[in-house]
């Protein structure tokens, strides 16, 4: 019976809708462009940290990065960089470590690496400089600016034990 009498009122309704002619005046065309995928709407602004500072790694406490962003003129800038091991570190890893930055960008392009991986003592400052860079697998490259995003992801590793962090950086020159 409650059947019978839902599927008697669903009828009824779906009579009632498709009886009313629909004009074009309250039909909308919704126009491709604003389909929100294609929106182009503002992200709010994106607050990176100034690469002048410490970053600490993102493990273990492992290691941490000193960067230090140098004035080269009105437009471009150099970042001096240092990688140490904590105390807490170099008692994890033993005396030598292997120090790799993995993957490189600036403003959200792949570049060469300027540091390649290199193996020595702990107590080491494992330390390079950006200015110039490479895109990676296109040609092209540039020059470090004021205002350009850096993006660094640093790996540690013991050369007599499986310890091993990571430093995660991204900030803002």
């Amino acid at each position: 019976m409650k059947k019978n009498i839902f599927t008697a009122m669903l009828l009824l309704v779906m009579l009632l809708v498709s009886s009313f002619p629909v004009s074009a005046a309250t039909t909308e065309q919704i126009p491709e462009s604003t389909d929100p995928i294609l929106f182009d709407i503002p992200l709010p602004d994106q607050d990176f940290p100034t690469c002048t500072r410490t970053f600490e790694s993102s493990y273990h406490d492992d290691a941490y990065v000193t960067m230090q962003a140098a004035r080269v003129d009105d437009t471009y800038r150099s970042l001096a960089f240092s990688l140490f091991m904590t105390d807490h570190g170099k008692s994890r890893y033993g005396p030598k470590v292997r120090v790799e930055l993995v993957s490189l960008m600036v403003n959200d392009q792949r570049v060469n690496t300027v540091y390649q991986a290199r193996e020595d003592y702990t107590d080491y400052p494992f330390h390079g400089r950006l200015m110039n860079y490479q895109y990676q697998g296109k040609s092209g490259g540039g020059t470090l600016k004021n205002y350009d995003v850096v993006t660094m992801h640093w790996d540690v590793r013991s050369t007599t034990n499986n310890a091993n962090d990571v430093v995660m950086i991204k900030c803002r020159v």
